[in-house]
């Protein structure tokens, strides 16, 4: 993990906790957003450095991954619970990198939903993943 990882899932929990994030992304969750939509919207809520940072880690992840990290997203807003997403150290950095592994551990709780990333940045399989292009990040 990088310290990207940590910065934008903290900024991406604030985000999609605020009032004004729940409310956005309820709304783009009915109509069936993309991946990349989602993280326009987030983007779009930092400031210009955490901007470039979110594209940046973001577009490190399979859209697969993007995609259920909204599904628990929805699941949180859905019960009226808190939602977190956390970037969390493997302990087996060298056998993440090595099989190119993305986890997604989401924990649904008493009290809210929370989601925990492992990955290796740059390390992952390539059939799990649009191009960046395709995503249309790194603009």
């Amino acid at each position: 993990m990088s310290w990207g990882c940590h910065t934008i899932t903290e900024t991406g929990t604030t985000i999609m906790n605020s009032p004004e994030g729940r409310a956005e992304m309820s709304r783009m969750y009915e109509q069936g957003a993309t991946p990349i939509e989602y993280i326009d919207f987030i983007a779009g809520q930092c400031d210009p450095k955490n901007e470039a940072l979110m594209y940046e880690e973001f577009g490190e992840l399979p859209a697969s991954t993007i995609k259920m990290v909204i599904d628990a997203w929805a699941l949180a807003v859905k019960a009226a619970k808190p939602f977190v997403i956390t970037s969390v150290l493997t302990d087996e950095p060298v056998e993440f990198a090595r099989a190119r592994r993305t986890r997604l551990v989401v924990d649904i709780e008493d009290e809210g939903v929370i989601v925990s990333l492992l990955h290796f940045p740059g390390r992952h399989a390539e059939w799990s993943q649009p191009s960046r292009v395709e995503l249309g990040i790194g603009r």
